[in-house]
């Protein structure tokens, strides 16, 4: 992961762990073209933080999105990506 790339995760992961304990990235599929990498995945856990204002405290969950990523030089150098409104499990 490209240094830049990296620093930005470094900060956001920590709220997501903090939201969703036992926080999992599930891969259902991955394609690789050239530069490019895209993935679908299903991600849960359990929801004990306050996140998107939603009431599922305490409740398992789940979602599904996607993710496009650029790769340079061996590294992600991007990555953008869309996730559904978590549900409970």
């Amino acid at each position: 992961m490209a240094p830049e790339l990296a620093q930005e995760w470094k900060q956001t992961i920590p709220g997501i762990y903090a939201t969703y304990d036992g926080h999992h990235v599930e891969l259902a599929d991955v394609v690789c073209e050239g530069d490019q990498v895209w993935a679908r995945v299903t991600t849960g856990g359990d929801h004990i933080g306050d996140h998107t204002g939603d009431s599922h405290h305490g409740q398992p969950w789940k979602n599904q999105g996607i993710m496009f990523c650029t790769v340079a030089g061996g590294k992600f150098v991007s990555i953008k990506y869309f996730f559904d409104t978590p549900k409970p499990a």
